[in-house]
């Protein structure tokens, strides 16, 4: 068989179907909107996540009030010692100059 004779039949195999046609700026529009859809989905989403862990944070029982301590301290008087001075680093052991009147 001859490509003369090929073509012919080819011709007459796909006179049926309809042309394929690609229609750019149709493909295009789609895209945008399928990205825009995408955009708002994922900042909405973000914005109802950082809603729900505020509220969550805020709302955690807790954090009403202060906490109170496990133990409480003894309280007793401090004592101190007036036997020594208190010495200065400053001034290579010798009396700090806040200190000494």
């Amino acid at each position: 068989m001859r490509d003369d004779d090929v073509k012919p039949l080819l011709d007459l195999a796909t006179s049926g179907q309809p042309p394929l046609s690609i229609d750019i700026d149709g493909i295009a529009a789609r895209g945008r909107g399928v990205r825009r859809r995408r955009t708002v989905v994922a900042a909405a989403g973000s914005a109802a996540a950082v809603c729900g862990l505020t509220a969550l944070v805020l709302l955690m029982p807790g954090r009403n009030g202060p906490a109170e301590p496990a133990t409480q301290l003894p309280t007793s008087p401090a004592t101190t010692s007036t036997s020594t001075p208190p010495s200065c680093f400053l001034t290579s052991g010798g009396p700090c100059p806040q200190t000494s009147r």
